[in-house]
This record gives C-alpha cells, structure tokens and sequence, in this order.
C-alpha cells in the first residue's frame, strides 16, 4: 500500500494533488526549489513533511529515500531535467518508490526521456488553472477530469495501481498513446492559449473606452497564463501547434475572404458549423444555438 506520497513542484498541479492525497489518506511530503513555495504550501497545510529547499539533486535523492510513490509536477522542460537526473540517482538508490508519474502537458518527449525509468508512466490530469502558486490548490481540480496515462512497459499491476490513484483523487483515466496525446492536446488547450494569447496583445486596452463586455472577458482568461510555465510546451510540442496553428490560419484567412466578398451564406455556414462544434464540445447549451442575442 502507497501511505507516503511525494510530490516535487507545489504549484497549482502539485498543490492540488498534494490537497486531495492527503484528504484520502496519503501521507504527503512535498519538495520545491524555491523556499517560499515551500512556505507558503506548509501554511496552507498542503503537505504533512518538507524537503528542505535546494537543486533539484538533493530533492530527489531525498524523495527517493522518503516516499513510496513520487509525482513530479514541474514544467516539462524541467520534467526533463528531473526525469534524467532520476535516471542516473536510481541506478545506486537503496530504494526507490514503486511508481514515479509526471504531470506534463507534452507527454512524447518525457516518455521517451523516462526509458530507463521501469516505473515511470507518463501522465496528464486536463486539469489546470491560469493562476500560479499553492494559493492556487484545489482538492476538488480533478473531480471528474480526464487524466490520460500513456501505456507504459511497467507491471500490469503498478499500472493498476496509479489508475486507482488517479481515481483516488477524482481524475477519470484515460489511457492515449503519447505522440496522440500530443496532437490531441495541440488543438484543445494549446491553440486556444496561442489564440487568447494574439488576441490580447492586438488589442488595446485604452482604445475601448471601457466598451467591452463578458464575451471579452471570456476570450482572454487564458491570457494571463504565465510565459514561464507555455515556454516549455511551445518548444517540445511546436510541429503540432503549428499544424493546428496553419489550420486556424488557413480557416481565418478564408472568413477574410468571404467577409470581404459579401459571402453571406459562407459566413452563415462557418456560423452554423462553429455552434455545432460549441455545442459537442459542452461549451454552449443546445437550447441557446440559433437564438438571437446581442453581442457581448
């Protein structure tokens, strides 16, 4: 049985997976490399035990010696590094946990960094939030949430274990092979984050006169995401966010053109097509499509 779960990373994913293992009975101990996350995660009463701040070396030689299961919840060119430092520390550890997870949003590139990891399985909880830090920790951020879990050469029944540890924590298993995951992801959070994030930086804010209603609002939430947390997926996942990238370009480009050469019914199929997919997607009820509102 898992009792004493490590987490390296106390941001919002970690924080949160911290918050809700320790409401269902782990025992958590919780590892970062700035010393007021640490603080601050402690205060909130995030985690049961502390690693002393320090590289990430000295965190995860720790980790290894104190916990029985590890989740690694750090960006993923920092996933990266951690996966191949673990590499290394695991071939003279004197023990080591039974399972190790990362929780990064590119899941091709640490998979196959992680082949020398027999425990490791790579993971995604399509959980998040645009707000940083263990302020941010939410027990409740995973209830019914997807969580893909890319297949991974380990035991049948460690396998086993970290879906019921996924389950645990409110997250719904979904097992995708990693290069899917990717072009999956590419057009279901990362274009929407490239889209928010032009679309914020072409407009002016002093222009509007204040004119502006939830509809804005709506469009550029994801906007306030952090450089230093996108840096990472732009670079390990960039031929698929570009392909969805040319697509959306290719598609605004043809709105261009009918807008410009009065394409009434073109635009209206685009509309139509558009309010389809909202409604598929759970973004927009079904009674709503077709009714007339103002714009917002």
């Amino acid at each position: 049985m898992i009792l004493r779960l490590g987490v390296l990373g106390l941001g919002v994913l970690g924080g949160s997976v911290a918050l809700r293992a320790r409401s269902v009975g782990y025992s958590v101990i919780g590892a970062d490399r700035e010393p007021q996350v640490l603080a601050e995660a402690w205060r909130l009463g995030l985690v049961d035990e502390l690693l002393a701040a320090g590289d990430d070396r000295a965190l995860l030689t720790g980790l290894l010696a104190s916990c029985d299961a590890l989740v690694i919840a750090t960006p993923v060119e920092v996933v990266l590094e951690q996966v191949a430092l673990l590499t290394d520390l695991l071939k003279t550890a004197v023990r080591s946990p039974r399972w190790i997870v990362d929780l990064a949003s590119v899941k091709a590139c640490v998979v196959d960094a992680a082949v020398g990891i027999p425990q490791f399985v790579g993971t995604h909880p399509i959980a998040g939030s645009e707000r940083r830090g263990p302020s941010a920790a939410d027990a409740e951020l995973f209830l019914g949430r997807p969580w893909v879990l890319t297949p991974a050469p380990v035991s049948t029944s460690l396998f086993t274990e970290v879906t019921a540890f996924v389950e645990a924590l409110g997250g719904t298993p979904l097992v995708v092979d990693a290069h899917e995951h990717d072009a999956i992801v590419a057009q279901s959070s990362h274009l929407p984050q490239s889209l928010a994030t032009v679309l914020a930086a072409t407009i002016d804010p002093s222009a509007l006169q204040g004119i502006h209603g939830s509809g804005l609002a709506s469009m550029l939430r994801l906007a306030g995401s952090s450089w230093s947390m996108w840096r990472g997926i732009y670079r390990e996942n960039a031929s698929e966010i570009l392909t969805s990238l040319r697509q959306l370009r290719g598609r605004l480009n043809r709105f261009i053109d009918d807008l410009e050469q009065e394409e009434w019914g073109a635009l209206e199929t685009t509309f139509h097509r558009a309010a389809g997919h909202a409604v598929a997607l759970g973004a927009t009820p079904a009674d709503d499509v077709g009714t007339a509102h103002q714009p917002r």
